[in-house]
C-alpha cells in the first residue's frame, strides 16, 4: 500500500493538532491555546528536512485553523453573495486554503534561514 503522507504519518497529525488549537481559541471560543498553539507545527517543522514538507505543513495548519475559526464566512458566501450552499462551501474551502498564506510563508522563510530551534532538539515526538 503506498503511503500518501511522506515520512512518519503520525508526525503529520502534529499540523493539524496546531491548527485545531488555533482554531479553538478563535472567538467564540476562549483564547485558551494561545500561548502554546504554534509549538506542535514548531516541532513538525524541526523535524522536516525537505522544503515541500515544511510549506505544506503550514498549510494543514492554516487550512484546519481556517475551517474551524472562520466557519462563518460560509453563511456569509451564502446570506450575502447569494450562492447555493454547495457553492458557499466550495469558497469555503477554497478561502481556506488561501486565507491564511502567512503561516506556510512562515515555515518557508524559517527553512532557508537554516531551519534551528535549538531548544526543542531534545525533545522527540513519537
Amino acid at each position: 500500500m503506498n503511503n500518501v503522507l511522506p515520512g512518519n504519518s503520525k508526525l503529520w497529525l502534529l499540523p493539524v493538532l496546531s491548527g485545531f488549537l488555533i482554531g479553538t481559541s478563535y472567538i467564540p471560543f476562549p483564547p485558551w491555546a494561545s500561548l502554546f498553539c504554534f509549538v506542535p507545527l514548531w516541532l513538525f517543522w524541526s523535524r522536516q528536512t525537505r522544503f515541500r514538507d515544511v510549506f505544506l505543513g503550514g498549510l494543514i495548519t492554516s487550512f484546519v485553523f481556517t475551517l474551524i475559526g472562520f466557519n462563518w464566512m460560509t453563511y456569509l458566501l451564502h446570506e450575502f453573495a447569494h450562492l447555493d450552499w454547495p457553492i458557499a462551501v466550495i469558497g469555503m474551502l477554497i478561502y481556506a486554503l488561501i486565507g491564511h498564506l502567512y503561516v506556510p510563508l512562515a515555515g518557508i522563510l524559517w527553512f532557508m534561514g537554516g531551519g534551528n530551534l535549538s531548544g526543542l532538539n531534545g525533545f522527540r515526538y513519537g
